[in-house]
């Protein structure tokens, strides 16, 4: 159990099949994490906005890092992820992704910027896109 949510007031509906709760403390191995006033969640297989998993990671070039992605649901056909990221040697980046599905086509694009401290640039950026289509 290295991720664990802890709140002061917890409300459990089962109709709707969410779950409410107030002065949420998120932790990693009992260490906190993030607070929120309030946070919702689904407990079934449908799609809901709000905070995926937050990484955490260290790498030589990069050193500590930590990023917390934020899913948006646009629709039942498209999506987006939000992702501020801290790097301690090399700044914040922000990274943004929007996908969609259709029966004859998908796609996603992706952008990342990077305020570098070690480039000489003052920010570095990032572009992809990809798109498939289906003939018949």
């Amino acid at each position: 159990n290295d991720w664990f949510i802890k709140a002061t007031e917890l409300e459990i509906n089962g109709r709707s099949d969410k779950i409410n709760a107030s002065n949420a403390l998120l932790e990693f191995k009992g260490i906190p994490i993030l607070y929120s006033p309030l946070v919702n969640f689904s407990f079934n297989d449908q799609r809901k906005s709000g905070f995926l998993t937050p990484s955490i990671g260290s790498t030589t070039k990069s050193g500590f890092e930590t990023a917390a992605p934020y899913y948006i649901n646009l629709s039942p056909t498209s999506d987006a992820t939000i992702t501020p990221r801290y790097l301690s040697k090399r700044g914040m980046q922000l990274q943004g992704e929007y996908r969609y599905l259709n029966e004859d086509y998908s796609g996603d694009s992706s952008v990342e910027i990077l305020n570098d401290s070690v480039s000489q640039e003052s920010n570095r950026y990032l572009y992809k896109v990809k798109h498939e289509h289906k003939l018949s």
